[in-house]
């Protein structure tokens, strides 16, 4: 490599549904945690023409005024879209075995869908003008 340096780059966005409603915790000075799973499909036509799902599986993991955000708005099956960079840990489990995982600590949540609005004396309220459908949340 001629002594050059590779560039370091940590950059990962991904884009599915969450698996379940997020976990929030708090730790022991008191900041927020939260962590979610999502599932994001692809699909593709086989040789023969059928087409085909394939899912992957992310974890992915907010932290402060981020994570209590998406702990208010978010359950299971919503869409987001999910940037930040891919962050690994490992640990022993109490009978001794290594384990580790790979996640997202995610800088940003991008809620894509709509919350279901709320009604006022069975009718919907029309003149609110607060659009979630796109919101972002940074931490």
């Amino acid at each position: 490599m001629n002594g050059l340096k590779m560039p370091n780059l940590n950059i990962t966005i991904v884009s599915g549904r969450l698996t379940r409603t997020p976990e929030l915790k708090y730790t022991q000075s008191g900041v927020p945690v939260l962590r979610a799973r999502l599932a994001n499909n692809n699909f593709y036509r086989t040789a023969d023409g059928e087409w085909k799902r394939e899912a992957t599986f992310v974890g992915f993991v907010t932290w402060q005024a981020l994570a209590e955000r998406c702990y208010e708005n978010l359950q299971k099956g919503s869409a987001v879209m999910v940037t930040g960079r891919l962050n690994s840990s490992e640990w022993e489990t109490g009978d001794g075995e290594k384990r580790s995982q790979i996640e997202i600590r995610a800088d940003r949540v991008q809620f894509l869908e709509r919350k279901p609005s709320e009604e006022i004396d069975g009718q919907q309220e029309a003149d609110e003008e607060v659009d979630t459908q796109t919101e972002e949340v940074e931490s």
